[in-house]
């Protein structure tokens, strides 16, 4: 019983059922709001951006497109997108962590 109700999707502001239809609105929703940010500050992912949703919503298209990023950028977007601190207020947030492969999977 404990595992079909911990997967009930619910609403976070009504705290209503959600469907099949509003979960994966809710998701291509997300997606939609990731390429929008990468596309007006990233230009090396363009080709997410531009791509389909559905062509890019699962984690294995994700990482395909993440993966090839530096540290750097997978910082900068992060940053950007504020998943983790800026640079300039890191020495308060000594418990986040920086790495390429946590910040790849903090992205997807």
């Amino acid at each position: 019983m404990l595992k079909f109700y911990s997967r009930f999707e619910i609403s976070d502001e009504t705290g209503d059922p959600l469907t099949d239809h509003d979960m994966t609105q809710l998701h291509y929703s997300k997606i939609t709001s990731l390429q929008k940010a990468v596309f007006a500050k990233f230009p090396e992912l363009r080709n997410f951006a531009l791509a389909n949703v559905a062509s890019v919503h699962s984690k294995e298209q994700l990482l395909k497109h993440f993966s090839p990023l530096s540290q750097e950028n997978l910082r900068a977007i992060t940053t950007y997108l504020h998943l983790v601190p800026s640079t300039e207020i890191e020495k308060d947030y000594r418990w986040c962590r920086y790495d390429t492969e946590f910040l790849r999977e903090l992205l997807v």
